[in-house]
């Protein structure tokens, strides 16, 4: 009869690979931490309330990870957010102070602006969420040619008026929108953490996420065929849902290894680079 292999099937990035279950103690997830860089090689993870060595699988397999892009929406949003509250200061100014105003008027023109329209989503909730701030943006960007001639030629004080009941209004309403948008993207980034242990200490490898656990016949893998990358796997198992594509069986050790490999060089790097310059003396 043959002997049967439990896997924890999982994603990095577009790779996709496997570890043996008997070297997975948890799955985690790292939706309770939301907002963290989990790709940046912290020393800890903490588990159980318990401090384990932390080894980022982005990194180490040198592949972005498959929250990439809402990652860097994430941390743009504020940015561009911010830049609304300071184009409504700078056209504050103007109408009390009668300086130019140089701020973009057109709402393409802005830095949100332009990476608006040209921005395409699969998303849907996404979509609605960009589609609900398109039209507060445009109003904001159209309040400077209604209300720098009326406060120029006609009355300065309605003017104002007016500027302070659409940053109450409008102003408010797209910041909210914005603030809505980072929290939505936030929860769509659900990473994982395996909790995994070598024999004799417990660590924690950050992955997109785990797409399967299951027991296949041990004559279902193949022998090793290929290097991936610096790794060698202990063999390969038939994706049958992807064009029979291959996935590799690592082992956990090898993974480690070469985690404290990296983070070995990196400290290396940064020492050469920190070393204070040698002065000849005279």
């Amino acid at each position: 009869m043959a002997r049967k292999v439990e896997l924890v099937v999982f994603q990095v990035g577009q790779k996709v690979l496997a570890l043996p279950l008997s070297q997975v103690e948890h799955i985690h997830s790292l939706c309770k931490e939301r907002g963290k860089d989990w790709s940046a090689h912290d020393e800890f993870f903490y588990f159980q309330e318990k401090a384990i060595s932390w080894h980022p699988l982005w990194e180490l397999l040198q592949e972005p990870s498959l929250y990439q892009e809402l990652e860097t929406l994430i941390e743009m949003l504020p940015q561009r957010r911010q830049d609304h509250i300071n184009w409504m200061l700078a056209l504050e100014e103007s109408l009390k102070l009668e300086t130019p105003f140089t701020k973009p008027r057109n709402p393409r023109e802005c830095a949100f602006g332009k990476w608006y329209y040209t921005y395409k989503t699969e998303n849907e909730w996404i979509r609605l969420h960009l589609d609900a701030m398109e039209s507060p943006h445009a109003n904001i960007h159209a309040l400077a040619d209604q209300l720098i001639p009326l406060a120029r030629n006609t009355n300065k004080e309605t003017a104002l008026n007016l500027f302070q009941e659409k940053r109450n209004s409008t102003l408010a309403s797209l910041l909210n929108l914005f603030e809505m948008l980072q929290n939505l993207l936030i929860g769509l980034i659900r990473k994982e953490a395996l909790i995994v242990n070598d024999g004799k200490t417990r660590y924690a490898l950050g992955l997109d996420k785990v797409l399967d656990v299951f027991a296949i016949e041990s004559s279902a893998i193949h022998p090793t065929r290929m290097q991936l990358g610096p790794l060698t796997p202990q063999g390969f198992l038939v994706d049958k849902s992807n064009q029979d594509s291959l996935i590799p069986i690592l082992e956990v050790t090898q993974l480690l290894k070469r985690s404290h490999t990296m983070t070995s060089m990196s400290m290396n790097d940064q020492h050469y680079n920190n070393k204070p310059e040698v002065r000849q003396r005279g």
